[in-house]
């Protein structure tokens, strides 16, 4: 299942990508393989931890969609449980960051989820619903740019048009 979900490391980044097109349910292969990564990590040689998939968690896009609830119902905790720092994600053309968040609410302790779908074939106009715990929220192209070493992590959004930074925000350990 390489090419579906799989994990590697650099520099003090832990990262794990699954897959939101395959089975994610607690039942499934890719649910167990998810955890037993999560739960192997050495934060002491990576004390960062960051997660992708291709559908978003977070989003105040308002639609129905649900592999977003699955995602909360399931992956949520897990995300939760072992700390991650960042979870990232497309599907949706915009960017948006929330706060530190758990179970739709900003908590200290929670991950923050980004949605880097900025890069993609059309930008999503839609309608968003300007959720409490959207902090950042825009319909441009960019790009992103992560800086880390063991005690700070740097995540910076660009707009392409201009080069200019956009958001940005750091986390501490």
């Amino acid at each position: 299942n390489g090419l579906f979900w799989y994990s590697f490391e650099i520099g003090p980044i832990h990262v794990v990508y699954y897959s939101t097109e395959h089975d994610f349910l607690p039942s499934s292969a890719q649910y167990d393989w998810i955890e037993k990564d999560l739960r192997s990590v050495n934060r002491t040689r990576t004390p960062w931890l960051i997660v992708g998939s291709h559908r978003p968690m977070y989003s105040s896009l308002i639609y129905k969609d649900l592999i977003k609830e699955k995602l909360q119902e399931y992956i949520e905790p897990l995300l939760y449980k072992y700390r991650v720092d960042l979870n990232l994600f497309a599907h949706i053309h915009s960017y948006e960051r929330t706060c530190p968040l758990y179970n739709n609410t900003c908590v200290n302790d929670g991950v923050t989820h980004v949605l880097i779908g900025m890069g993609g074939h059309d930008l999503t106009k839609g309608t968003y619903s300007g959720e409490k715990w959207s902090l950042y929220h825009d319909i441009e192209f960019g790009y992103t740019h992560i800086w880390a070493n063991k005690t700070q992590l740097t995540f910076s959004y660009y707009h392409t048009k201009d080069d200019q930074l956009a958001d940005q925000f750091h986390l501490k350990k």
